[in-house]
């Protein structure tokens, strides 16, 4: 079912009476399944409510009334399962998510493989440790892209970052009617990343932690607990917000900052001064942490009345950043560097925007006996181990395969070897473009992709490349492999060929192919962000007119479009979705109201230089360490993840192509990090990239 009929231009019908049957018919399927008494039914209603709207639009009566029925088995079965409060129940055992994974039908698999481990255990704490070492026998950590996987994805792939690792034991623990949940910081302060682990609800009552996939004998004692000092902020999430420490609302849940739980904090109270006008100035403020070669933001407010804010964070320094907004709709943005979040600070805001910025923080003193003495799950030998086996069984199946590509196919984990499948028959016209496609897409993805489905995507637009060309729209091989046969979009999964999506005939020339992608984005209609929900697939927005944000639905038109042999990409930077009509590079406005008015050529780039002037150092700084480059947009801050840089030997520099727009230069560094208290020290500045132009900024000098 979906809203609106492939091949109309119509208008969507009402959007929340669609949710309102899904509901009406998952709830009237399962009073055929259980008993009106039946808890079980309870629990259906229970989880209809909360459920986003991708899953209601993804997920079958079916998968939903088997989750529910497996957990109230596993309920019954284990014996610590009728002790768990029912609030606590429906929460942490009966919800189905984690984050923001794509949800798989978890329970039958993994409370087939866990229920007997956790039976075995003399009580709840004991099995919850048993279901964190059997994940650890499964899986490994290994840095990956943002985008989650989900459960059963990643034991199919054997490995993957913290948060995807502690996804996977929350939904064990949950298998076998343990209640835990994820807990996470977004940004460290003494290092680069984050983290995520699990907390779970014991026999005492009460929530403690632990480290995913690690292992350990005991709750509450994970190799970073120590760091804890550091970290400005921990979220958990809830329903219902009621047992938050401090909640704050995201969609129809909550996110609870438990930073006190673990390090107590004192108030920190910012007032906000209009120094012009002598009066409190309303605006929103950020707190950010130097991380990643930027700063970072950790946790939003606005201030009051009174122009007052409080926040809830751990000692040491931060950026304060007060954005206030204009009449005209325009922003002024100031940066404060504040030593020590604690007690009252009074900030003077000016709106005079300065050419550069230098700050000094410090981070306190590490707790007396804060070490663990347990080992983190960060240590990549496994994954290490089992890449490398992986990459040689596929030389010696492949010899005529580069080594390169064997090497990003092996982070694919097992997967990797039914994909080898799929080029067994194809001709070297496929077999060429199979290894371009293998090298271009995320691991994470192939790890998720069945070999029919590669086969098919491959044999489909090479097809439909043939019949472009008869018409007149060719592509040279280069722009042809990156953007209309590579099935990958910047931080999102793969999107491999869907004759839902392709629903055009290769007759149809690009006027026509854009005079629909115009009909569809009229026919889009933005719906709430919500948390517990992965993002909109192309096939839910273009099937179902809906979308989270301007990014899916531009994303979608590019696949369609890709889908139909024409080039585009989505940029980032500017949230824009770029097409390629055989001559040159346009910008697509899909909210056009002609075709006339749907294409821009494209301005081209600018250049940044950025001057070291130290050829002769020993190392180079590193980007996303030591220096980084952000956009700012309206009062966002955008991080440029891959730039396009090169080191220039020759004036050692280096030379980063941008689009136009303001940027914000930072480089900085940690001093004597193998000791505490720490010293960190950065430099920002400004830089107007001009399109087609060339700016210079010089690396600052730093202790």
């Amino acid at each position: 079912m979906t809203l609106v009929e492939i091949g109309k231009a119509s208008e969507a019908p009402s959007f929340p009476a669609f949710i309102e049957d899904k509901k009406n018919n998952i709830i009237n399927e399962a009073t055929k399944a259980f008993s009106q008494s039946a808890p079980e039914l309870a629990g259906v209603r229970f989880l209809v409510q909360y459920l986003s709207i991708g899953d209601l639009i993804r997920l079958t009566s079916e998968e939903i009334i088997n989750h529910v029925r497996y957990s109230y088995k596993a309920r019954e079965l284990m014996p610590w399962g009728k002790s768990i409060p029912e609030k606590v129940f429906l929460e942490y055992v009966l919800f189905h998510r984690a984050a923001q994974e794509p949800f798989e039908p978890y329970k039958p698999k993994l409370f087939s493989k866990l229920a007997p481990v956790a039976y075995q255990a003399k009580n709840m704490s004991e099995a919850a440790l048993a279901v964190n070492r059997w994940v650890f026998e499964q899986v490994s950590f290994r840095p990956s892209s943002a985008w989650d996987m989900g459960p059963l994805g990643l034991l199919r792939r054997g490995f993957g970052r913290c948060e995807e690792l502690a996804i996977l034991v929350v939904s064990a623990l949950r298998s076998v009617a343990i209640p835990a949940r994820i807990a996470w910081i977004p940004a460290w302060r003494h290092t680069e990343g984050n983290h995520a682990w699990v907390e779970v609800y014991l026999d005492d009552g009460k929530w403690h932690f632990l480290d995913a996939a690690s292992l350990q004998d005991d709750f509450d004692r994970p190799w970073f607990k120590k760091f804890l000092t550091y970290a400005p902020i921990v979220w958990t999430t809830s329903l219902e917000g009621k047992n938050c420490s401090e909640g704050i609302a995201y969609g129809k849940i909550f996110l609870c900052n438990e930073r006190e739980r673990y390090i107590k904090t004192k108030p920190f109270i910012i007032s906000v001064v209009d120094s012009l006008k002598g009066l409190p100035l309303k605006a929103s403020l950020r707190l950010l942490v130097w991380n990643g070669g930027r700063l970072r933001s950790i946790i939003d407010s606005k201030t009051d009345e009174k122009g007052v804010a409080q926040f809830n964070v751990s000692p040491g320094g931060c950026v304060l950043e007060v954005v206030a907004e204009e009449p005209d709709g325009g922003f002024l943005q100031k940066l404060f560097c504040l030593k020590d979040v604690e007690g009252m600070i009074t900030v003077s805001f000016d709106g005079v925007f300065s050419d550069s910025f230098r700050c000094n923080l410090y981070l306190p003193e590490l707790p007396a006996n804060s070490e663990s003495g347990l080992f983190p799950s960060s240590d990549v030998t496994r994954s290490e181990k089992l890449v490398t086996s992986i990459g040689q069984l596929i030389s010696l199946w492949r010899d005529d395969m580069d080594w390169k590509i064997s090497s990003h196919l092996a982070e694919a984990g097992s997967r990797a070897f039914e994909l080898l499948v799929a080029m067994e028959d194809f001709t070297n016209e496929e077999l060429s473009a199979t290894r371009d496609i293998l090298f271009l897409t995320d691991p994470k993805g192939l790890a998720l992709t069945f070999f029919h489905d590669l086969r098919h995507h491959v044999r489909k637009l090479l097809g439909i490349r043939r019949e472009r060309i008869k018409m007149g729209l060719s592509y040279d091989d280069e722009v042809f492999t990156h953007f209309v046969l590579s099935p990958q979009f910047p931080d999102e999964p793969p999107f491999w060929f869907s004759e839902k999506i392709k629903f055009l005939s290769e007759k149809e020339d690009l006027t026509k192919l854009i005079e629909r992608a115009l009909e569809i984005a009229k026919t889009v209609a933005p719906i709430s962000q919500e948390f517990f929900s992965s993002p909109l697939h192309p096939e839910d927005v273009i099937l179902n007119r809906i979308s989270y944000s301007r990014r899916e639905t531009l994303i979608a038109l590019g696949v369609f479009m890709r889908f139909h042999g024409v080039a585009t990409f989505y940029d980032e930077l500017n949230d824009r979705l770029i097409i390629h009509d055989g001559r040159n590079w346009q910008v697509f406005n899909h909210k056009a109201d002609s075709i006339k008015e749907a294409l821009t050529p494209l301005e081209p780039p600018g250049e940044l230089v950025i001057e070291y002037g130290d050829c002769q150092g020993p190392t180079r700084p590193s980007y996303g360490v030591d220096f980084a480059i952000t956009k700012l947009d309206a009062g966002k801050r955008i991080f440029v993840k891959n730039p396009k840089m090169r080191w220039d030997n020759r004036d050692c520099s280096f030379r980063v192509t941008l689009p136009e727009g303001v940027y914000e230069f930072s480089a900085g560094r940690r001093i004597s990090p193998a000791k505490y208290p720490m010293e960190i020290e950065f430099f920002l500045e400004w830089p107007l990239i001009k399109s087609g132009e060339q700016t210079k900024v010089r690396y600052p000098e730093l202790k």
